[in-house]
């Protein structure tokens, strides 16, 4: 009978995954709230039974679900982190090019006015001219492509005047009538300052026409902004009308600016190591000058007379290269510039203090330079 309610006892621990054998078996399922362990001894007796409260258990599921969020929680903070780190290392190719070249420049410069503003009393009282203008120039030129299409481009050059003349007329009488002053002189002194910059889309072309005869075409729309400087110096006088012949103690000065926005294209092609650019632009400028007449007592100095007007100008300029090394090229460049404006106003600052105007009728410039020099790809 013993045996039998041995058996029994034994059986219900089974069924409740309680332990045995010397050890006490924890009950795995989440409805105990005790624990039973019971010690046999060699002939199958009960030799002792202990009951135990226990503290409540957690779930495997349970147990395991910390884990679980934390994993996750850990693989969102890491996607995260990846997508930002991407971002804001975002990969995007960016090709650069600095080109420095050097060369020679001329160019031709007037201006004249009216004897009233109106434009009468003669349509023009007075011309100046700046001819040949010769210069050395040095030009440096910056562009960054990114992600093959977007363009920014950058020059800066600066000339310096070497040689040069000078003519000052005046007249009576319409149409450049009844001259009754010249005076011819030189223009050996000064400077030229052009800077500029835009932005722009490059379009590719991989061509197969004959007649485009490169290898590739980019063509590239462009909007930017740029500023003119002239600093014009008149010195060894010389009065041919009447025939007076050298004066002593001329050095005049004729400042300018030319400023504003401009858009244009540029085509660049290649063909093996060759390559070639063009490009042109029209440029909307608001035109100021100032004016130092050193020898005329009658006018305030060191601001003699000013002039204000709107202008326009036109910018072409071919390019062509041969690549010496995948970094490295050989540059020549050849630029044409016309410049001019409407009508303005010409502003006369009296040493007595008074202010008189009269008519800008217009000013006009031209230009052209051929430079040569490298470039290197970054």
């Amino acid at each position: 009978m013993l045996r039998v309610i041995c058996m029994a006892i034994l059986t219900l621990v089974l069924w409740g995954n309680t332990s045995f054998s010397q050890e006490s078996v924890p009950v795995k399922d989440v409805t105990p709230k005790k624990r039973m362990s019971v010690t046999l001894n060699k002939e199958g007796e009960i030799t002792s039974m202990n009951v135990e409260e226990i503290p409540q258990a957690t779930t495997p599921v349970e147990s395991q679900s910390p884990i679980v969020v934390k994993e996750q929680t850990s693989v969102k903070t890491s996607e995260n982190f990846e997508r930002r780190f991407h971002w804001r290392n975002v990969s995007l190719p960016i090709e650069g090019r600095f080109s420095l070249l050097g060369g020679y420049r001329n160019d031709d410069f007037d201006w004249n006015i009216a004897g009233d503003i109106n434009g009468n009393n003669p349509n023009v009282l007075s011309e100046l001219t700046w001819s040949d203008l010769a210069m050395y120039q040095v030009q440096a030129q910056g562009q960054l492509i990114i992600a093959e299409h977007w363009v920014a481009d950058g020059l800066a050059s600066y000339s310096d005047i070497y040689d040069g003349e000078n003519q000052d007329s005046d007249f009576l009488a319409n149409q450049r009538t009844l001259e009754f002053s010249r005076s011819n002189n030189q223009s050996d002194n000064g400077r030229v300052v052009d800077l500029s910059g835009g932005v722009g889309y490059r379009f590719s072309h991989h061509s197969d026409l004959d007649w485009f005869a490169v290898d590739q075409l980019w063509v590239t729309p462009l909007v930017g902004y740029s500023q003119h400087k002239q600093d014009l110096v008149i010195t060894d006088g010389f009065q041919t009308v009447p025939a007076t012949g050298p004066f002593a103690g001329l050095h005049s000065q004729y400042d300018t600016e030319w400023k504003g926005p401009w858009w244009g294209v540029e085509l660049e092609g290649t063909r093996g190591k060759l390559g070639g650019t063009l490009r042109a632009e029209y440029h909307m400028v608001d035109y100021y000058a100032e004016a130092d007449w050193n020898l005329r007592s009658d006018f305030q100095h060191p601001k003699s007379f000013e002039h204000e007007a709107d202008g326009r100008g036109l910018v072409f300029r071919m390019g062509l290269n041969y690549q010496l090394t995948r970094f490295l090229s050989l540059d020549f460049q050849g630029t044409f510039q016309d410049w001019e404006t409407d009508h303005g106003i010409d502003r006369v600052f009296f040493s007595s203090g008074s202010i008189a105007e009269t008519r800008l009728n217009e000013v006009n410039w031209e230009s052209y330079s051929l430079l040569a020099g490298a470039t290197v790809r970054f």
